[in-house]
Formats: C-alpha cells, structure tokens, sequence
C-alpha cells in the first residue's frame, strides 16, 4: 500500500510539471517544410514504391 502511494505521489509529480501544448509555436513545423513539404514528400515516396498495389 504504501508503495502505491509513493508511486501516486510521483507520478502526479511529474505530471504537474508537464507542459501540454495544443499546436507548434509560430514559425516550428513538425517536419522542414511544412505541412506542404511534408504532402509533397509522402507522395513521392508512395508514387515511387509501388509495393502492393
């Protein structure tokens, strides 16, 4: 039981110190380019491997 409690007590610990962020910064993409390169690039790679289809 008390192991559990010390457990608890940690993980709302780090939790607390979490920073949640709903979008990326202005200017910060995900991926160099944007979503627009991001796009362009998966279809390249899916046009030029065929695999399956």
């Amino acid at each position: 039981m008390k192991n559990i409690i010390v457990l608890f007590c940690l993980a709302s610990a780090s939790l607390s110190q979490a920073q949640i962020l709903d979008e990326y910064p202005p200017k910060q993409d995900f991926y160099e380019g944007g979503m627009v390169n991001f796009y362009k690039d998966v279809h390249e790679y899916l046009v030029n491997n065929k695999k399956g289809v």
